[in-house]
């Protein structure tokens, strides 16, 4: 499971190159496109090191949206 917040390495600062950045992406799904009025269904989230995905390190959940779905 991915774990955003044990991170003990430094910040990575501006000169770092982004082929050796370590990162996290994250990606959500909608029932609908205003942001107002409809809610997050999934939730995803994966560690990256430059153009290299970590998949031993991947985070993903269902939600219950409050919404329908359109």
């Amino acid at each position: 499971m991915l774990r955003l917040f044990n991170r003990k390495k430094p910040a990575i600062d501006g000169s770092t190159p982004i082929t050796a950045a370590r990162y996290v992406v994250i990606d959500t799904e909608l029932t609908g496109l205003d942001e107002k009025k409809d809610s997050i269904v999934s939730i995803g989230a994966l560690r990256m090191t430059g153009g290299r995905i970590d998949l031993s390190d991947t985070f993903y959940r269902l939600v219950s949206p409050r919404t329908e779905m359109k």
